[in-house]
């Protein structure tokens, strides 16, 4: 069987969409997306079309990968944003053959690594990648359930994050959609808020509540284990519902054990892969 190979730039979103919807319909918590959700996730995400690729059984579009770009230390990384294969096409390499087929795009380009996020119990997917050269570079855990606790602090919200010095609230690296490059692409949609003592900020969280997701979470160094951030979760919370906690770095210990002894459970594991150069 002879299949064609193009990027997405020219393909309805109704068909990316649907192609998506088949690609997780199997999945044990089945995903879904709306067209115009889709458009709102390549604006909000920097998905670039051109830069993107499916794969075509004639008109059909029977699998997908998404990618968008950004300098890191100088140099041009291309991030998988999302992979699809409708079931009955699996098993065929195709995933391989896209990312063959979108290597010149991306030489075009300048694309220097790629990196991706994979289910780290999704064993063939896993295999795939590594076969393409993609290496495990971290650990990431989401974490769901309804948060234990008390807002003991006055909440604040913020309209940027101008106000952050890194190195004073980090231990570890967001994960790609959760940077703050990401999280300004959609600044006005994402929640803001923050902890003040003497008129500085010494703790904040993002929240994205379109997906009901918390994109990052960090109390400055100096001003730990005081309950900040508990308040700010239950915050969110109290507004929000339940939600989800995506992609925390393992070795991010304080974080992991905050979440877990208030109560969320870590339901999936993630491998950030990453892969030096665009030979595939």
């Amino acid at each position: 069987m002879s299949f064609q190979y193009h990027t997405l730039r020219s393909i309805p979103l109704a068909d990316i969409a649907a192609a998506f919807n088949q690609s997780f319909a199997d999945y044990a918590a089945p995903l879904s997306i709306t067209p115009q959700r889709l458009a709102e996730k390549i604006r909000a995400e920097g998905i670039d079309l051109d830069l993107s690729m499916g794969v075509f059984d004639g008109a059909k579009i029977i699998g997908f990968v998404w990618h968008s770009t950004r300098v890191i230390n100088g140099k041009e990384i291309a991030y998988n944003g999302g992979t699809g294969v409708i079931p009955e096409y699996r098993g065929r390499h195709l995933v391989r053959e896209m990312y063959r087929f979108i290597q010149p795009y991306f030489k075009q380009r300048d694309i220097s690594g790629c990196t991706l996020e994979v289910i780290t119990n999704n064993i063939p997917a896993v295999k795939a990648y590594e076969g393409l050269g993609f290496r495990a570079k971290r650990t990431l855990n989401v974490y769901k359930g309804v948060l234990k606790g008390e807002c003991v602090h006055v909440v604040k919200e913020m309209t940027s994050l101008n106000f952050l010095d890194v190195t004073q609230f980090w231990d570890c690296e967001p994960a790609w959609q959760h940077t703050v490059a990401a999280i300004n692409l959609a600044i006005e949609e994402n929640k803001i808020v923050a902890i003040e003592k003497d008129g500085v900020v010494v703790a904040y969280a993002v929240f994205y509540p379109v997906i009901s997701r918390l994109k990052q979470l960090a109390v400055h160094k100096d001003y730990r284990r005081q309950g900040m951030a508990t308040s700010l979760l239950q915050y969110l919370q109290q507004q929000y519902g339940e939600f989800t906690c995506a992609n925390i770095d393992e070795g991010c210990i304080s974080i992991n054990q905050l979440l877990l002894q208030r109560g969320m459970s870590n339901t999936i594991q993630q491998y950030e892969m990453w892969k030096e150069g665009i030979d595939f």
